[in-house]
């Protein structure tokens, strides 16, 4: 059997010459490096944001073939920048980092660009910026934000066990992520519930929530506010079992997003 081939940093080129000629997508990973408390590394999200992606190529794949991009390691990680391991870069930095790539990559082919976002930071930036990429490059442009897909729903139906915020930053569900890619990397012993001091329900308020779907609208914070240890969740409440779980659920969805960007988005224009 012919092992299929979808990473593109694994590629020469005559092989990116003939996978373009059949396939259109391309998945971007984009994580960040930064603070995740003092039981996960400062990678984390760029871990998840490549396992994601990967998954959901692997499994589209008995479909139609879906390239992934090299990781974007860097990002916007404001909220953290105070914090020792964390390496941030200014919007403007990070906004011409993600046009030169989409552009690069549009000059490849590649006609539908997918971002596999794992870091909460970029979730308002990389939303702004999807129109204006795909007017400059002729694409179609969408961001796939991991936690904000179903797995909420399917988790407190499912294994969920943590309480309001157990789920946000170095919790139940990252902490469980990283016991299934880099066991070894995650400090068992350092491992402990940390529930923020405020912005939730719990705490005293109603309209300045940090967990969604309660969250109405944004607002400034930083981690120092919420948590000592930079952790903001329940990581004591992780699992592998969770982890494998959970990653089923977010490659399942987003083959599911990949199966409606190939149906029905025929052209930039149409899109």
């Amino acid at each position: 059997m012919v092992e299929v081939k979808y990473l593109l940093e694994e590629m020469n080129v005559s092989e990116i010459k003939e996978i373009i000629k059949k396939c259109d997508i391309v998945l971007i990973p984009i994580g960040t490096v930064e603070q995740h408390g003092d039981h996960l590394p400062i990678f984390t999200d760029n871990y998840i944001a490549v396992e994601v992606s990967k998954m959901a190529a692997e499994k589209i794949s008995k479909e139609f073939p879906v390239v992934v991009a090299p990781l974007v390691p860097f990002g916007k990680s404001t909220e953290s920048k105070n914090w020792v391991g964390t390496i941030s870069l200014e919007p403007i930095t990070f906004i011409y980092l993600v046009k030169d790539i989409c552009a690069s990559l549009a000059k490849m082919g590649f006609k539908k660009l997918v971002f596999v976002n794992a870091h909460g930071g970029h979730v308002q930036l990389l939303g702004a910026l999807t129109s204006d990429i795909a007017r400059e490059t002729n694409t179609f442009v969408a961001v796939f934000d991991w936690w904000q897909t179903d797995i909420q729903d399917d988790l407190k139906t499912g294994v969920r066990e943590s309480g309001e915020a157990g789920i946000f930053h170095a919790c139940e569900a990252e902490t469980s992520q990283m016991m299934v890619l880099r066991p070894d990397l995650v400090n068992k012993e350092r491992i402990a519930e940390s529930y923020p001091c405020k912005f939730t329900e719990s705490s005293g308020y109603k309209h300045l929530l940090i967990e969604k779907p309660h969250h109405l609208f944004s607002f400034s914070w930083n981690f120092e506010e919420m948590s000592q240890t930079g952790a903001v969740g329940d990581p004591t409440k992780a699992s592998r079992d969770k982890g494998e779980l959970i990653f089923e659920i977010l490659s399942d969805a987003l083959c599911s997003v990949l199966r409606e960007i190939k149906e029905k988005v025929i052209s930039s224009a149409s899109a």
